[in-house]
């Protein structure tokens, strides 16, 4: 398979956070900047601040910390769960520099805050995930579950990554020459932990990396393995005896120096994701190349009903026999929703 070279995209539609967080005026905030409403409880923190990377903006990473301010607490929460809250929030809002003109916000308490700014400051609200109540007060709900898009409902194939198109030709770029000593087709094997975190069989991994040993030598190609260490020693240990017939490099994620992750990836002609961990499934479809699924040992319901989500849509098959080459665009939901986010604030004039 040849080495794809990475498509053009419009200039200002992919950033990274130095350059996302440029513009904001000495004097204070840029008007109209976006709040990324940081819960440090709320499990869509990476989310949102991969969207907020990408809408090509200033926008201002607001903490929000809790008091333990027990059941009173929760009950100012509640009774103020439609139309915004504070209460139980310990960390002050900094409004004395400037008012938002859009936040971003993940989970429920996150969600109450966003609410309350809208109604004090006008505010349009963007919310990720489940809100509650006070999602009600959303301008657009962004969501990664199996529902329909509506007015106001954007739903996206999993969480948005934080790995655009810059950072992959970035990647491209610093490790072509350090990989170029490799035939190709390269595959990438993405070796994750096991369900619930456990540890992988080894059996099962020396059985899937002598499997793809056997296919690449036949090819002449190499594999780029990259083995996560909470899928264990004793799986890790597998997969090199297993890989150890072909040719192949392989980096564990314990390993001092630099990560190859990216390119690995970037420079890769197919990916093979063996493991259980959602988010390596998703990164891995981020690249425009083919990518499979290796079963191996038991499967979580959820990791089952994103596996089906992303085959149903083009982006994975199972890994059943041979690998072959196939058209797949990159998925990219980070870029996707902040394209969403940009089209809100252009209607409600919240770009400054």
């Amino acid at each position: 398979m040849p080495e794809r070279e990475t498509p053009a995209f419009p200039l200002g539609s992919a950033g990274v956070a130095a350059a996302s967080i440029g513009g904001v005026a000495a004097g204070g905030e840029e008007p109209g900047i976006v709040w990324l409403l940081e819960d440090t409880h709320a499990g869509g923190n990476d989310a949102c601040l991969a969207i907020a990377e990408r809408l090509g903006v200033a926008f201002r990473r607001v903490p929000l910390r809790w008091s333990g301010a027990g059941w009173r607490g929760l009950g100012l929460m509640w009774r103020g769960a439609a139309t915004g809250s504070l209460g139980g929030l310990q960390s002050p809002l900094p409004l004395a520099t400037g008012q938002p003109g859009l936040t971003l916000s993940a989970g429920r308490r996150g969600a109450r805050v966003a609410a309350w700014l809208k109604q004090a400051c006008g505010s349009a609200m963007v919310q990720y995930g489940e809100a509650g109540l006070a999602g009600r007060a959303a301008d657009l709900t962004i969501t990664d579950a199996p529902v329909a898009a509506g007015r106001g409902v954007l739903p996206v194939l999993g969480p948005p990554q934080r790995i655009g198109p810059m950072a992959i030709a970035a990647a491209r770029a610093a490790w072509r020459e350090r990989l170029a000593h490799l035939p190709h087709p390269r595959l990438a094997l993405l070796l994750g932990p096991g369900p619930f975190r456990s540890e992988l069989p080894p059996s099962e991994v020396f059985r899937v990396a002598t499997g793809l040993t056997e296919a690449l030598r036949g090819a002449g190609g190499a594999i780029l393995a990259l083995a996560d260490q909470r899928a264990g020693r004793e799986a890790m240990d597998a997969l090199a005896a297993g890989l150890g017939s072909g040719l192949h490099l392989l980096h564990r994620s314990d390993e001092p120096g630099p990560d190859p992750s990216l390119g690995f990836l970037a420079l890769s002609d197919a990916i093979v994701v063996a493991g259980h961990a959602g988010p390596l499934l998703l990164r891995a479809c981020v690249f425009p190349v083919p990518v499979y699924v290796a079963a191996v040992g038991p499967t979580q319901p959820r990791e089952r009903r994103l596996q089906k989500r992303l085959a149903e849509a083009g982006h994975v098959r199972w890994l059943e026999g041979e690998i072959g080459g196939w058209s797949r665009p990159a998925l990219d939901e980070a870029g996707r929703a902040a394209g969403a986010v940009r089209d809100l604030m252009e209607r409600v004039g919240a770009g400054g």
